[in-house]
């Protein structure tokens, strides 16, 4: 119990961190810093998987509009995109710009998401539209049936625009209108950033930054405490009781509910009692509290302040009304008091990582289901998107998503429940369910939305084939002098900025 509370502890209650004093553009300087993260990827073609997370986490590319602070659509490279008539009209900004001087146009931009469609399967959509690019700052996107969230999804940091004449290897180079350039990407190591001296946005702070990828807790602590790293991001509840033993040093930003922790309830390997009985038997309020903060249990995978965040949570069960439930559906307990049926006892394959602490959630969940006769094996992989969560082979998956990075329910819920999702790894899935999906897809109205998603994800609920755990926050240590770098952010792929900035 101890050493599970040690690995959860996390505090909450650091204030969210004020956005820079100054209004104004910030001074050019020579500095240059240095910050751990925990990932790194084989390619910067923001158009290929997740990279585009990282690319945008670089300041290297910027997307059509942005998620504000405050999870509304801010403009970025387009100042307003507006639907007609099943027409998207996006004005862009005239003064955007490569990092070589290169304009931001029509044509450069529908080239570039007609390109995102082709390498990314989730982005499929944007081969199939047409595209009026005729005036040089103004993009009319020609679609079927509208697309409501269109405006939405070219948020995204993986529809990062990018030049695409002058990037002739997108995976080790490219051309972006960031505030700042790559100079240096080794997969393995490093990556290192310059100025953009030719920023379109205003004036860059820095004159450089270094990444440096490190997936565990001691070299991070290590390296902030000897002067190697600047700053940490997604920092961990194992972390930062460290961190906070030096506030004289570091200041840690944290910020509210944004990932979501989730597990998978596989339907092709467990039957409806088994899941009904671990979603209600699983307590997320002991969770909750258990965390010491840094998770607020949720009953769906949306914040329940907004429209379509509020369902009913699984009915609770007691650890006898579970047993009862799994007796009538054939269980007896076995000698060392794991259930039985046909000869087989119920022990799950349970998979996880080791991010936002989903292994100890994993070994919690393992705690309390042997108290009703239910064994957990748990597999800890590495990485989980190359393994599980790629080939389906599981009973009880743990992951993790931003499931509102666009200030819309659909690009969560077509991920993960969609008959062509790429994170619907268990097949889940009805007429009914996708029927509902493709009116949510195309529907204007944002209290009809909101019904459609509610309605979605309570009979996911229902399926007993998910199992919604809570929002997490983002946790950014910074070393004294350092401001800017998306701390006020809850998003995950926002990091270095113009205004980041070291005193």
């Amino acid at each position: 119990m101890k050493t599970c509370k040690k690995i959860l502890a996390v505090i909450l209650a650091g204030a969210m961190a004020l956005a820079m004093a100054s209004c104004g553009s910030p001074k050019k300087t020579n500095a240059t810093i240095s910050i751990g993260v925990p990932f790194n990827y084989d390619s910067v073609d923001p158009h290929r998987d997740f990279q585009g997370w990282y690319t945008s986490i670089y300041g290297v590319t910027e997307s059509l509009f942005r998620m504000g602070d405050n999870g509304t659509l801010e403009p970025c490279l387009a100042k307003s995109a507006s639907l007609s008539d099943n027409v998207w009209t996006v004005k862009l900004c005239r003064n955007a710009r490569f990092s070589n001087g290169n304009p931001v146009t029509s044509d450069m931009v529908a080239r570039n998401l007609k390109r995102a469609g082709q390498e990314n399967p989730q982005y499929a959509v944007f081969t199939q539209l047409r595209y009026d690019t005729s005036k040089k700052h103004t993009l009319r996107i020609i679609t079927k049936d509208g697309i409501p969230t269109l405006k939405n999804t070219l948020s995204s940091p993986c529809l990062g625009i990018i030049d695409l004449d002058a990037s002739k290897d997108p995976d080790k180079a490219i051309v972006g209108t960031g505030p700042f350039i790559l100079k240096n990407f080794d997969p393995e190591g490093i990556v290192s950033v310059l100025r953009n001296e030719n920023y379109w946005d205003g004036t860059v702070s820095l004159a450089g930054a270094r990444f440096i990828t490190e997936k565990q807790d001691a070299p991070k602590l290590f390296g902030m405490q000897n002067g190697y790293l600047d700053a940490v991001t997604n920092v961990t509840s194992d972390a930062y009781p460290s961190y906070q033993e030096n506030a004289d040093k570091y200041k840690a930003h944290s910020v509210e509910g944004s990932r979501l922790l989730f597990f998978y309830l596989n339907q092709k390997t467990l039957d409806k009692t088994v899941r009904t009985v671990i979603n209600g038997y699983l307590d997320k309020k002991f969770v909750e509290k258990f965390s010491n903060g840094m998770l607020t249990a949720t009953n769906g995978p949306f914040n329940e302040n907004v429209s379509y965040g509020k369902v009913k949570a699984p009915r609770n069960l007691s650890a006898e009304e579970c047993r009862e439930l799994l007796k009538k559906d054939g269980y007896t307990a076995g000698e060392d008091g794991i259930l039985e049926k046909d000869g087989k006892s119920l022990r799950l394959r349970v998979e996880t990582y080791g991010m936002y602490n989903l292994d100890a959630f994993a070994k919690l969940m393992q705690k309390q289901l042997k108290q009703i006769g239910i064994a957990c094996d748990i597999q800890t992989e590495k990485d989980p998107d190359s393994t599980y969560m790629k080939d389906g082979d599981f009973d009880i998956a743990f992951y993790s998503l931003i499931p509102d990075k666009e200030n819309d329910p659909y690009e969560f819920l077509e991920k993960t429940m969609g008959p062509n999702g790429k994170r619907n790894v268990c097949g889940y899935g009805s007429k009914e369910t996708n029927a509902l999906l493709a009116q949510l897809r195309t529907e204007p109205r944002p209290e009809k939305r909101a019904k459609l998603a509610r309605e979605l994800v309570q009979k996911a609920i229902d399926s007993g084939c998910f199992g919604y755990i809570g929002l997490v926050n983002k946790v950014t240590v910074l070393r004294n002098g350092i401001s800017g770098l998306s701390e006020t952010s809850p998003y995950d792929f926002y990091c270095l900025t113009a205004r980041t900035t070291l005193q």
